[in-house]
């Protein structure tokens, strides 16, 4: 009689996770065609997007820039440990703008206080120069917090 009880328990728990684990399976599903239809909209959308000034045109229009090139001459010292970047970002002030950076470490070791940066924003439609920022001898967690803080908040 005991043995019959924990066996109809055991059997209704069964049947409970079963379903459970059907429901939360077609839930999974669902929310995996919505996902894929998103990305494929996003792809869409992406094409349309029609630039006149390109990230590596805004990298090509902060290289060429005065200020720059005395900024590189004086702090830069190899292009082995410089890393260039363009995203394009929503700025609260200029609206979209290309957001270049050039950021150089002072050697190959991770360290504390050791990255120096060059950071431009540039208008995707016109390729105008909007703002410039130095940062020279910081720390990686430094650049970080300003991006993140700038990007988050």
């Amino acid at each position: 009689m005991i043995m019959e009880k924990r066996l109809s328990v055991t059997l209704v728990i069964c049947i409970i996770l079963v379903g459970v684990s059907g429901y939360l399976f077609a839930k999974t599903s669902t929310l995996e065609k919505e996902i894929a239809k998103k990305n494929i909209a996003i792809e869409e959308a992406k094409k349309e997007i029609n630039l006149p000034i390109g990230s590596q045109d805004a990298i090509d229009i902060a290289k060429v820039d005065q200020e720059f090139i005395t900024f590189a001459s004086k702090y830069f010292r190899d292009p082995n440990l410089r890393v260039e970047l363009a995203s394009l970002q929503l700025d609260e002030r200029f609206g979209y703008v290309w957001k270049v950076e050039f950021i150089e470490r002072a050697c190959g070791c991770a360290g504390i206080e050791n990255l120096t940066s060059m950071e431009f924003y540039i208008d995707p439609e016109t390729g105008e120069i909007l703002k410039k920022e130095k940062n020279i001898g910081v720390s990686e967690e430094f650049l970080a917090r300003k991006n993140c803080e700038k990007g988050c908040h």
